[in-house]
């Protein structure tokens, strides 16, 4: 396309044709630059400080850094759902429960006799409703872990209780009785004992050949007790003691009590450090009542006997607990305590009576 400027009357003369020139080459001039392609026009130019790229660098690498940090992994985040709930089972601002029906988490919990929640259990298990009488009878305790100031707390502990009745504990225990002796030894085997030995287990034991985390239980003889030492590093809270009962001179008494016994767990609430609980089993539904009643009172005396401070009770609640059937019914546990109390000190007063005849006579 071809621009041109209308012939008039002003190109006839000079000036006029000196205008139209301008004004020609001012349109083609135009045109040229729409229709020409860009051209790049090269600058100058100027290096770097030296230094100022690898601060550039630098720079970068601390805000990816700080960016990084300011990521919360998903199990430290903080829920939304407020504070933790505690494990307690609350009785402030309950009353007991006037009528036949009522909300349980409104009112006081029914206090059950021992012997009446083990047949409330037994009614729910029986072969026309639930069919489970093999199951497990489970005691769930609530503690008190206040120690003898108020800053401290009794630490987690467990222990080994041989229950008066026994029963079939769904576990397999596996244990490493160390001692001399040729007879000692044997009476370790018949017991039960899954090895035993003396110096050379305790050299295979100190250069890898036997790993201990295999066994679930150690115990041992007092006549091998100065060549046990040399294990301390390694055993730790597990080192053999006569508090614990797994340092006995029986061992054949030992090793029933950890392959046969019932061990049970105190375990620290913890968001309440005064606050622990233990969920150990004491029998089977199809065991009689007065079994299941005397290794209750066996158990709660055991822990009883652990209490540190004789200002308050140990143990402040007792519950039973039958799975599959998730009801819990709290029972009466403190006449038990009472009552191995007394009968200790029924037995300690006829000792004392019969050293006395005997010295008199």
């Amino acid at each position: 396309m071809i621009y041109t400027v209308a012939p008039s009357k002003m190109a006839v003369t000079n000036g006029g044709r000196l205008f139209a020139g301008i004004c020609t080459a001012y349109v083609r001039g135009v045109i040229g630059c729409l229709t020409t392609p860009s051209i790049s026009i090269q600058m100058r130019g100027y290096a770097a400080r030296p230094g100022t790229r690898s601060k550039a660098r630098q720079t970068k690498a601390k805000q990816e850094v700080k960016k990084a940090s300011n990521v919360i992994p998903p199990h430290m985040r903080k829920s939304n759902k407020g504070p933790p709930r505690s494990r307690r089972i609350p009785d402030m601002n309950k009353t007991p429960p006037v009528d036949d029906v009522w909300v349980a988490k409104y009112h006081l919990l029914r206090l059950f006799p021992l012997t009446e929640a083990i047949q409330c259990h037994k009614e729910t298990h029986h072969p026309t409703t639930l069919d489970s009488l093999d199951s497990a009878l489970i005691v769930h305790l609530e503690l008190d872990m206040k120690g003898v100031k108020k800053t401290k707390f009794i630490e987690k502990f467990n222990g080994t209780l041989h229950m008066p009745y026994q029963f079939r504990l769904e576990e397999d225990r596996t244990i490493l009785a160390l001692c001399k002796g040729e007879a000692i030894q044997r009476e370790a085997t018949e017991a039960g004992a899954t090895l035993v030995g003396g110096s050379e287990i305790i050299k295979q034991i100190l250069t890898g050949t036997i790993s201990l985390s295999d066994y679930t239980t150690l115990v041992a003889h007092p006549n091998i007790l100065p060549e046990l030492t040399a294990l301390r590093g390694l055993l730790k809270k597990r080192f053999p003691s006569i508090k614990d009962g797994n340092l006995n001179p029986d061992i054949a008494v030992a090793v029933r009590r950890f392959k046969e016994g019932v061990m049970y767990n105190a375990v620290k609430d913890n968001v309440e450090p005064d606050f622990g609980t233990i969920d150990t089993p004491i029998g089977t539904l199809e065991m009689d009542t007065k079994q299941l009643e005397e290794n209750f009172s066996a158990l709660v005396t055991d822990i009883e006997k652990r209490n540190p401070v004789s200002a308050h009770s140990f143990i402040t609640k007792a519950f039973l607990i039958c799975p599959p059937y998730p009801e819990r019914l709290k029972v009466d546990f403190e006449r038990y305590i009472v009552k191995s109390i007394v009968d200790n000190t029924a037995d300690e007063s006829d000792d004392e009576q019969s050293n006395t005849a005997t010295a008199s006579n």
